[in-house]
Formats: C-alpha cells, sequence, structure tokens
C-alpha cells in the first residue's frame, strides 16, 4: 500500500490518483503484482490481519527509476497483542484512546491504539516484537480531569500476548499557565508539551495540549518530574522542568 503519492510523481497514463490502482492483494501463493506503477516508488506492505504484525521499512522495497519491473519480497512476522483495562476509584471507564510507542527511533510500525469498551477493557493488536510505552491518549477535556501512569519500557516478543496492563485513572497535579510572546502577548493556539510519568521521556511520544483564545493551557500529569515545554516552531522556545505532588496545583507561564 503505497499511500498517496504526491501528484507530480504519477504517470500521466493514471489520470486522477486512484489509490485502488496502486494496491493489490495477495493470491493464496502470497504473490501480487501492481502495475503502471511510478518509477522509484516504494512498495510496502498494508497488513489488516491481526495475526500478522505490521510491516516496517525494513520490509519495503524500491522501485527502479528508470521505470523496468522489479520483485521483492516482504515477510511478515507474528503479531503481539497488549491488553488491559482502565479503571476510576475500581470501575470500569468507556472511551479512553490506548496507545503503545516502540521506543526504537523511526520504527513507525509501533504504534497502534485502541478505545476501551464498556467493560473498561483494551485490545492492541498487529504489534510487531520490540520495546513499548504504553499509555493513554487523553483529550484536551479529559486531561483537565484526569490522567494516568505511563507502562515504561514493556518487551514484547513476537507472537507473545501480554495482559494486565490496567490503568488508574487519578486527579494527579495540575499544571496551568498562559503562554506569551517575547512582546508579553498572549498566543492561542500554542501547543505545549509534557513529558513525565504519564509519557515518558524514553520515547518521543509527548502530551500535548493546545492553549485558549487567552492564551490558557491546564492540564493533569501523575506526580513526580515534569518536563514542560513550548512545541511551536519558528520561535525561540521556553522549557522548565518540575517536581510535582499529587494534589497540589502549579501555575506555571511560559514566554517563547
Amino acid at each position: 500500500n503505497l499511500g498517496e503519492p504526491s501528484a507530480h510523481y504519477a504517470p500521466a497514463s493514471l489520470g486522477p490518483y486512484n489509490p485502488l490502482r496502486l494496491t493489490a492483494t495477495t493470491d493464496a501463493s502470497g504473490a501480487f503484482s501492481i502495475g503502471d506503477m511510478p518509477p522509484g516508488a516504494i512498495v510496502g506492505c498494508d497488513v489488516d490481519d491481526d495475526r500478522y504484525a505490521q510491516v516496517g521499512f525494513d520490509q519495503t522495497f524500491k522501485l527502479p527509476t528508470d521505470g523496468s519491473p522489479a520483485t521483492g519480497t516482504i515477510r511478515l512476522q507474528a503479531a503481539a497483542e497488549l491488553a488491559g483495562r482502565v479503571l476510576r476509584d475500581g470501575n470500569p471507564v468507556a472511551g479512553i484512546e490506548v496507545g503503545a510507542q516502540s521506543t526504537a527511533g523511526g520504527d513507525f510500525r509501533g504504534w497502534p491504539d485502541a478505545v476501551t469498551g464498556a467493560d473498561g477493557r483494551f485490545l492492541l493488536t498487529r504489534m510487531p516484537a520490540a520495546t513499548y510505552n504504553v499509555a493513554l491518549k487523553l483529550r484536551d477535556v479529559q486531561q483537565t480531569e484526569f490522567t494516568a501512569v505511563a507502562h515504561e519500557a514493556v518487551s514484547v516478543k513476537a507472537a507473545q500476548k501480554i495482559e494486565g496492563l490496567d490503568f488508574d485513572l487519578i486527579p494527579g497535579a495540575v499544571i496551568e499557565g498562559h503562554l506569551f510572546d517575547a512582546a508579553g502577548k498572549p498566543i492561542s493556539n500554542g501547543q505545549i508539551g509534557v513529558y513525565g510519568p504519564a509519557h515518558p521521556r524514553s520515547g518521543a511520544w509527548v502530551q500535548t495540549t493546545f492553549t485558549d483564545a487567552t492564551g490558557h493551557y491546564l492540564m493533569r500529569v501523575p506526580e513526580g518530574e515534569q518536563y514542560v515545554y513550548t512545541m511551536d516552531q519558528g520561535e525561540p522556545g521556553a522549557t522548565k522542568t518540575l517536581t510535582l505532588q499529587g494534589g497540589t496545583r502549579t501555575v506555571l507561564d511560559l514566554r517563547l
């Protein structure tokens, strides 16, 4: 599955971009063939079968730039699974998104996610063998109400199923403040990032929120060390490291 190639790479014979023209499904022998391909295109595999792990960049192959045919082999790996529950005061919570991110830099296969059901349970599937940080993907409204400690450095083998990765939704500590520019003017829709127990710095996945129309932001984090920083590009950033206790409220204004 090539995704959406840039328009200037598409041969004229394709006409308007049609994703079905650039995909194929394997037959009973595992073979596939895709014709009318742009020279230099990357061929990969989008796995939609829970028995197999998502395929990484190491299993893709590139077509020659001169337009000649090419063959390649993609080798699938037995998928691992992670399961658990999300609870609040011992009760299951539905509608909470849970995700896992591989801590290996550049391995974008390892980003599965799932949403808890009425019983609070989630199941992450199609996972390759790797080490993961497993955390909650809380929306802005949710992360003003509660937080949870991530499961850090969960080592997963091929075909392994790990259960019991539960999350307890807790009040934690509140961080809030305003984001200002160099002249002291509040910045709306500015992005604030926090690394901490909810999203450890051992991975690239950071907890984020955006400032409102007045430049104000607010989020809850588990107690412990927090690395707070501005994520807006093109401006000198602002960073601050804090150690917070549960049940506290800290005002932290940031200035670009």
